[in-house]
């Protein structure tokens, strides 16, 4: 019995399994790295432009003509709240040269839908691309316990073959092919599990950004 958990190491296991278990278990490992560096990227990033937008509304309180909304439209260009407002601004400009000069100081009911229209174009725009990076989470947290298990189910096979071709049901010669595949859907749980959260995480940081873009929409 002793002979078996001579493998009673984490790093005997995996020195000595398959080569589809260390393909497997190389892969999961890969992804948790990246996983994990597109979570950090894509926090801060969300984080960053979170605070974009919060700060481009807040200073649309203080505008208080056409020229000082101009000026604070070219001073966030670069930023997502800049891409907001710009729609916005091209539709304020082309309903100021569509009008008389009367008519410049009033806006017809079709025109704030225009405006409102243009508003949420922008908005759409940008939101749709905050999701960046994330279908890559959700397909590495949906596949890991799939490939674990294939790599369980095909351990499983080559364990009870060899168990056939010894002849025998002693579980020393069982064992390690056992506990071999079940490495494998371990490692396909322990990808899942962080990578399922971190997709859940930026999901709502993804969200929280289109609820303040939404706000900058309906302050502009």
């Amino acid at each position: 019995m002793n002979s078996v958990f001579v493998a009673n190491s984490w790093w005997y296991l995996v020195l000595n399994s398959s080569l589809l278990s260390k393909l497997i278990l190389a892969i999961a490992f890969a992804v948790l790295v990246l996983a994990t560096f597109v979570l950090l990227y894509k926090a801060w990033e969300l984080r960053e432009k979170r605070q974009q937008v919060i700060r481009a509304r807040k200073m649309i309180h203080d505008v208080n003509t056409f020229d000082d909304l101009l000026s604070l439209g070219a001073s966030v260009k670069a930023t997502v709240a800049g891409t907001v407002m710009a729609k916005g601004l091209q539709t304020v400009k082309m309903l100021l040269q569509s009008h008389d000069a009367e008519e410049v100081k009033s806006m017809t009911h079709e025109d704030f839908k225009l405006l409102q229209d243009a508003i949420n174009q922008g908005v759409d725009q940008v939101s749709h691309r905050q999701g960046e990076y994330l279908p890559f989470l959700y397909v590495a947290a949906s596949a890991g316990p799939l490939v674990g298990l294939f790599g369980t189910v095909s351990g499983l096979i080559t364990a009870f073959i060899s168990m056939g071709n010894a002849r025998t049901t002693d579980i020393t010669v069982l064992a390690p092919g056992i506990a071999e595949a079940l490495l494998t859907t371990l490692a396909g749980l322990l990808v899942a599990i962080p990578v399922l959260v971190m997709y859940h995480y930026l999901l709502m940081q993804v969200q929280e950004v289109e609820y303040q873009l939404e706000r900058l929409g309906n302050t502009f």
